[in-house]
């Protein structure tokens, strides 16, 4: 009888091969993918409330790894920072609206990327992948440390995906 492999392989590369695909299409936009994680989280976050500490705790970046992602992306006009009224000592982090704009085009480009990747399964599939992914999830993150970072993280991504799909229409 052969032996099932481990899911770890197909998950690992899989993974590789999504991220290897978006980060060619971010470099042909001037992105990496940090800059645009980054980016959509400061885009999907209430405006003036997202500071650099912020970013550094939700992601587990240092602060240099920041100063430099936030650096970059103020010298491309993605974003400006302000001094927050309430604390001068905090700067608040805003997407521009170039960055608005950009953020739709990487939205239509993951889900192309997305599309891609499900063709070969019809919906009765994709349905039975889905359920059996959130399970898998589920299991994971129930045992995980991080389990309130990953919830929040996951609704935060929803919440984005709502913003962008009604800008697009």
């Amino acid at each position: 009888m052969q032996e099932i492999p481990h899911i770890s392989f197909y998950m690992k590369v899989l993974l590789h091969q999504f991220q290897h695909e978006r980060t060619e299409v971010l470099s042909r936009l001037g992105l990496t993918a940090s800059q645009t994680d980054v980016l959509l989280y400061v885009a999907m976050s209430p405006v003036g409330n997202i500071c650099q500490r912020d970013i550094e705790h939700f992601f587990h970046l240092s602060n240099p790894t920041v100063t430099g992602i936030l650096w970059r992306l103020e010298q491309k006009g993605f974003i400006s920072r302000a001094a927050d009224p309430v604390d001068g000592r905090r700067k608040t982090v805003r997407p521009t609206e170039k960055a608005k704009e950009l953020l739709k085009k990487i939205y239509e480009l993951n889900c192309s990327i997305e599309e891609r990747l499900l063709a070969p399964l019809d919906r009765s599939e994709q349905e039975t992948m889905f359920r059996l992914l959130e399970k898998m999830l589920t299991s994971l993150i129930c045992h995980s440390t991080d389990f309130l970072s990953l919830l929040k993280k996951q609704q935060e991504t929803e919440t984005l995906k709502g913003i962008l799909e009604n800008q697009s229409q």
